[in-house]
Order: structure tokens, then sequence, then C-alpha cells
């Protein structure tokens, strides 16, 4: 449903997205698709996107907008890793309960 946009050095990128999801928000309103009293669209971003600032530029659709704000796409926590020791202990009570 998008076209591809080549990005210059001088492009915005948050008003060519912003540009791009109004056009498609537009086509599934005319269309029928969002009727008034459905529950908003909802546009997820990966990180990279200025998501508060496409939020503010879309606010007059009935949208809402959300994304990550980390590349890893944990929100800027890391990701938690289990001890080997724990990892060993929920196993076997997981084993041990199964029998």
């Amino acid at each position: 449903m998008l076209d591809v946009v080549r990005l210059g050095p001088a492009d915005d990128a948050t008003a060519v997205t912003a540009t791009q999801l109004r056009e498609v928000i537009d086509r599934l309103i005319a269309g029928g698709r969002q009727q008034p009293g459905d529950p908003d669209i909802l546009v997820v971003c990966d990180a990279g996107y200025d998501v508060t600032r496409l939020a503010w530029v879309l606010r007059d659709l009935p949208v809402e907008v959300a994304g990550g704000s980390a590349p890893t796409g944990s929100c800027g926590y890391p990701p938690r890793r289990m001890s080997t020791t724990r990892t060993a202990v929920v196993r076997q009570s997981m084993a041990a309960s199964s029998t």
C-alpha cells in the first residue's frame, strides 16, 4: 500500500512518512474500511521513527501511533537472560511435575 520513496539528504523522513500514512488512512476511510465509532487504526513503527512527531502530525486522524525506542526493539531495556543455574532448576522442576 505504500510506495517506496528514496530520501535525499535534505528530505524530512518524518514528514514523508506522515504523508504516506495519511494517504493510506485516507484511502481506508474513503473505502469504508474505517467507520465513525470504530477503534482507532494502530500504526506500529520500529525504532528510528519519530513516533511523537508522527502522532502529533496525524492527530486529526483516527490513529494511535506506537513504536520502539531502541534498535533491539526492547524499548530501551537490554534483553533479560536467565542464568544457567536457574534454567536447570526450572527444567528439573518441570520434569518432576510431568511425571
